[in-house]
């Protein structure tokens, strides 16, 4: 049996809203670099996605959406923290519903660490990463792992503690809309 290594997806560059033709470029990139962790021997999995310090709307996630699918089922660790800045709420919220659907438990079930930090998330933004953090507060039998989970309370990136899959919530997380 050959061992498989893993590596990180990232997309670096300035602080600021992702236009549309950089996504293009990004995407280009990404698919190149998977192309080549597929034939690499031994295979390598995207493990980690770091989308961290830049706005992402919808329309430029959705450039992304086939990398990202590709990607999700390996995905162990979810760095989208400081994503939603400079954009109007709904768009924010747009972006995070997008990253619920994309890295959804059913569809990227080996998440066991999202980092949301300096996204100045408010109590509506549950109702649209709420399948998202649902891996953290609902019963699982799959695993025994302990989870990181990071958020932003008073305008401050603080850890909000350890949650393990089979442990209970103290108050269930909305389901998402």
């Amino acid at each position: 049996m050959t061992a498989r290594t893993s590596t990180t997806l990232s997309a670096p560059g300035p602080r600021n809203k992702v236009p549309i033709e950089e996504a293009q470029t990004i995407l280009t990139s990404w698919n190149a670099i998977l192309s080549s962790n597929a034939s690499a021997n031994p295979p390598v999995t995207v493990t980690t996605l770091d989308l961290s310090c830049r706005s992402w709307s919808l329309p430029v996630l959705t450039v992304l959406e086939p990398a990202l699918m590709e990607i999700a089922p390996t995905v162990r660790t979810l760095k989208i923290d400081d994503v939603i800045a400079s954009l109007p709420t709904e768009d924010g919220f747009a972006t995070l519903a997008f990253f619920n659907r994309v890295f959804h438990p059913d569809l990227a079930e080996c998440v066991t660490d999202v980092d949301l930090s300096d996204n100045a998330l408010g109590t509506r933004s549950l109702d649209h990463i709420g399948d998202l953090l649902q891996r953290f507060t609902e019963s699982s039998s799959s695993s025994s792992e302990t989870a990181q989970l990071r958020h932003v309370q008073g305008g401050r990136s603080a850890s909000v503690g350890e949650a393990r899959p089979n442990d209970r919530p103290a108050a269930p997380i909305p389901p998402s809309r």
